[in-house]
């Protein structure tokens, strides 16, 4: 039985299709991972309200300091949730298991004894709106089981198993902490895997996500006549008896539509970037054409989409292809020059797009 939309998945696939004729395709796929990512750990996050920043006990050098330390805690969160994401992608071998998502718990949370632990063994509580309490801490083993066994023997779209794996981790709630970012990582990860580009929810929309996500929930633990939220039978089969509800449903086109979304912005990027031709001017030395070639890779890497490949490695011809204009280009070539050789280099750019 199909949760999502078959008509938005269609849609989104037949954009899959047409991002892959791109040859920059991964590239963008990148920095849209990146900035969900960065999106991903601003949902979790506290902010400061409306409501303390009118407060007369907190003066200005308070507020200040607050700030300050809330942004250095953000830096710290989101280092560990990029090492987990750089982990994830190297260790992935297309199946998720119990070491594995501890392991990504681990990373994201590093400092927290009770979730290097593994997972939890006592009882938590969601807090927001309403107070939410997740299955005792004696099922997450056996819940965990049964949903990564429905994800890898049911027949579902891959963007299908990316929203069950987010939708039961964060319900489920096997840690003690980070389990939103867990979940949100395990869905991207999958779609990765996949070929599909992530499924970014802004952090801008986190009370429309939160909303939806707490009605999904509580529309499935009513479907279930389970208060405790148990995973019971397996979810496949449950859909099968029962069907699902419009919350979860509503929930799980909510992600899809977020994947069509970056699938959307991909296209958008991809039709703006440049190509162009970059040939040095009577440069011999090698060491010169490498130090170019080093400063327009480090270029891209600094969070630039795109990438320069160097066709001629004895003349020093490269065809740069990215979000780069040719100021840019001379402008390195320039500083390749003066540092190495105390003389600019000649070169020549032709605009290719």
């Amino acid at each position: 039985m199909d949760y999502i939309n078959p008509e938005l998945l269609i849609e989104i696939d037949e954009k899959k299709a047409a991002i892959e004729n791109f040859d920059l395709a991964a590239c963008v796929r990148r920095f849209l991972e990146t900035e969900s990512n960065a999106h991903s750990n601003l949902i979790d996050d506290s902010t400061l309200t409306n409501g303390t920043q009118g407060s007369v006990a907190i003066t200005q050098r308070i507020r200040k300091k607050l700030i300050e330390q809330q942004e250095e805690e953000e830096r710290v969160t989101l280092e560990n949730l990029t090492n987990a994401w750089k982990w994830a992608i190297a260790n992935y071998n297309g199946e998720l298991n119990r070491r594995f998502v501890e392991e990504v718990a681990k990373q994201i949370e590093p400092e927290r004894a009770d979730v290097r632990r593994g997972y939890r063994t006592e009882n938590v509580s969601i807090r927001g709106e309403e107070v939410m309490l997740p299955p005792r801490y004696e099922k997450v083993h056996d819940m965990m089981e049964e949903l990564f066994f429905d994800v890898y023997t049911g027949d579902m779209h891959p963007i299908e198993k990316s929203a069950l794996i987010h939708f039961h981790t964060v319900r489920i709630h096997p840690f003690a902490e980070g389990n939103g970012r867990t979940s949100r990582l395990l869905q991207n990860l999958l779609l990765r895997y996949e070929g599909y580009g992530p499924a970014t929810i802004k952090s801008t929309e986190k009370r429309e996500y939160f909303t939806l996500l707490r009605k999904a929930i509580e529309a499935y633990k009513q479907r279930r006549g389970d208060g405790n939220g148990g995973y019971g039978r397996s979810y496949i089969d449950n859909l099968e008896r029962g069907g699902v509800s419009v919350e979860e449903r509503s929930f799980f086109d909510y992600l899809a539509g977020k994947v069509k979304d970056e699938f959307t912005r991909a296209e958008a990027i991809l039709q703006t970037l440049s190509e162009y031709k970059l040939t040095l001017t009577r440069v011999k030395e090698r060491t010169l054409i490498f130090a170019v070639k080093r400063a327009l890779d480090g270029y891209f890497r600094a969070g630039h989409i795109g990438s320069a490949r160097l066709t001629d490695s004895k003349s020093g011809v490269y065809i740069i292809k990215g979000d780069i204009q040719e100021s840019n280009i001379g402008e390195m070539v320039g500083q390749i020059g003066t540092k190495t050789s105390g003389t600019l280099l000649k070169y020549s750019v032709q605009k290719i797009k």
